[in-house]
């Protein structure tokens, strides 16, 4: 028996594909800690990956189907196809073409998913930021378009994030006010481009299909400094040699971006603590302390 969330979230589908769509079968999945997620399979044997929220979340994915797009447009790496997002009264939900694929990955996976990534960060912009808000997991990401990169990640990401944890969790980073005046002394010989970024790289945000070939989700897409994307895959690790040097053979980083690693992870940190409390609080502390001396 087919729950009635399901079969109301199947009549949208019908309506937004414009097919005979019947649902048969409803399979729950791993989907992030955010969402809900199931394959919803239809009596012609079609299977279609299906996100689930409430209602109050059809901004989120109605911001992630504008991302998703912006990817596949590029032609560069293999995203999953958007098939439509809406509500019913109850739910909202975004439906995604199912792709068969896991997690592993053998080194050809990572030297193309290098490649490709590469490729998709020389699709360039002249201004920092998006074309709307979107968020990074559960968290507001505000994008304003900016000419200047230090002055948007210093204010819309760094800044953001720390009033964020004040007014959420109730915490102040007594030295933020430090960090943030020191953010433009990692710049004086440095100026990035303004990159076609995922904006929420990590290991669980890439798959492979069964010929190697790398699919990213998940996207919190926006343009900002490629050297974002690359740290961020370094802060839970699962991208090996293989994957970095393809990248650079592609398009060789800076020199100075292992001095930059801590500066654009620390956004990360400061989300992760803002997501889900204390057992981020050490760390990003302790990288603050790093940055300033």
């Amino acid at each position: 028996m087919i729950d009635k969330k399901h079969l109301e979230v199947a009549q949208k589908i019908r309506e937004l594909v414009d097919c005979g769509f019947s649902l048969v079968e409803v399979r729950s999945v791993t989907g992030g800690c955010i969402h809900e997620a199931y394959l919803y399979t239809s009596s012609s044997g079609e299977i279609f990956f299906i996100k689930l929220n409430q209602v109050s979340f059809l901004e989120h994915f109605k911001q992630e189907a504008f991302a998703l797009k912006a990817i596949q447009k590029t032609q560069t790496i293999r995203t999953p196809v958007v098939l439509g997002w809406g509500s019913t009264l109850k739910n909202s939900f975004l439906a995604l073409e199912y792709i068969d694929m896991n997690s592993t990955s053998k080194k050809r996976g990572q030297s193309i998913l290098g490649e490709h990534l590469a490729a998709m960060h020389q699709t360039l912009s002249d201004r920092f930021g998006w074309f709307d808000n979107n968020f990074i997991g559960a968290t507001p990401q505000i994008n304003p378009w900016s000419p200047d990169w230090v002055e948007f990640y210093t204010i819309h990401r760094l800044e953001y994030q720390f009033r964020f944890a004040q007014n959420s969790r109730g915490y102040s980073f007594k030295k933020s006010d430090d960090l943030l005046s020191s953010v433009p002394d990692y710049f004086k010989s440095y100026k990035p481009v303004a990159s076609l970024l995922h904006g929420d790289l990590w290991s669980g945000n890439v798959a492979f299909q069964k010929e190697e070939t790398p699919v990213i989700y998940d996207p919190a897409c926006f343009y900002g400094d490629r050297e974002c994307e690359i740290a961020f895959t370094k802060m839970f690790g699962g991208f090996d040699s293989s994957f970095y040097l393809a990248y650079e053979n592609r398009w060789p980083l800076d020199s100075g971006f292992k001095r930059r690693i801590n500066l654009y992870n620390l956004y990360h940190y400061l989300n992760h603590f803002n997501l889900f409390g204390p057992s981020y609080l050490d760390e990003t502390e302790q990288i603050i302390s790093i940055l300033i001396n």
